[in-house]
């Protein structure tokens, strides 16, 4: 066998092994950390750009204070794949959660969120029912009935939680390795991951 050219010897070889160990370590927690400040990140983007809040702005005007504010309109008509946020119950409900090492959820909580997201259809059944009754006698009689067709609704697809991940998937991406850097950093106690290579 041929003697190598070259001999190294690597110098606090045991210290820089026991960080690697420790950032091996925090791995787990930081790629779960890191998919939590992601979807944070969507679910904030979209509270803020899924919805329309207010009609269009339609000049300014000067407050009894001398500030000035934007003034709109009412909502109006509908804008085609856009939901309006009257309540703001839906848009309220937008959250991120933890589900599993490495993995993180975002999304809505009401019933009707997943149907405005991808649209479909709504099936009614017919409907009968008595308003009230009165006694006539010894029978019971029926004051006033109420009655529905079935129908359906087809409620095209409006998404509000998708776009905000897939317009603003770089800036996703630069929270979930910036919440990397800083646990893995955390764990081996250097400011940077730089300065712990050195």
């Amino acid at each position: 066998m041929a003697e190598p050219l070259v001999k190294m010897r690597l110098l606090g070889g045991d210290a820089v092994s026991a960080a690697f160990l420790r950032m091996a370590e925090a791995i787990p927690g930081a790629t779960t950390d890191a998919a939590f400040a992601g979807a944070q990140f969507a679910a904030t983007r979209a509270r803020a750009e899924g919805f329309r809040t207010r009609g269009i702005a339609t000049g300014e005007k000067t407050t009894k204070r001398g500030t000035t504010i934007k003034t709109y309109a009412a909502f109006g008509a509908a804008i085609a794949g856009k939901l309006t946020s009257r309540t703001g119950a839906l848009r309220g409900s937008i959250h991120a959660e933890k589900a599993g090492v490495g993995r993180a959820v975002y999304g809505a909580t009401p019933e009707y969120a997943a149907i405005h997201e991808y649209g479909g259809t709504i099936r009614h059944s017919a409907m009968s029912r008595l308003a009230s009754t009165r006694k006539v006698g010894k029978r019971k009689q029926s004051v006033r009935r109420h009655a529905r067709s079935a129908y359906t609704i087809n409620m095209p697809a409006r998404p509000y939680l998708r776009p905000a991940l897939a317009d603003h998937i770089g800036e996703v991406r630069a929270v979930m390795l910036k919440s990397i850097e800083k646990s893995l950093v955390a764990a081996k106690g250097y400011t940077t991951l730089g300065e712990a290579a050195k």
